[in-house]
């Protein structure tokens, strides 16, 4: 079994003005970190939210994206079985990747 202690950086960053929200595989929010010092927010209500997509409304109608939002839409968050909350409009959005190698080895027959 492998244990890994390191520090997992999130799969995905919502970037807003003010704020980055961060998400794991499962797109649940783990961090809301301050945009301009990077400073994480303790007590911010959003983290265990799960990131559901985004929206816009313009011009009397609505665009949905789904996973993520798009730049310029409000990122969805479900906080429990009907809250939804919004953030501001999404400047950018970052997904992180993991890669990793392996050697194989031979495996000989006996």
């Amino acid at each position: 079994m492998l244990v890994d202690n390191r520090e997992r950086a999130p799969v995905y960053e919502i970037w807003t003005e003010h704020s980055v929200y961060e998400f794991d595989q499962s797109m649940r929010c783990t961090a809301v970190r301050d945009a301009g010092t990077g400073t994480v927010r303790t007590a911010e209500p959003l983290v265990g939210a799960t990131l559901i997509g985004g929206r816009d409304v313009a011009n009397q109608s609505v665009c949905m994206s789904y996973p993520l939002p798009a730049v310029g839409h409000r990122a969805l968050l479900g906080c429990g079985e009907r809250d939804v909350s919004e953030t501001t409009p999404v400047m950018r959005i970052v997904m992180n990747l993991q890669r990793w190698s392996c050697k194989t080895r031979s495996i000989r027959s006996g």
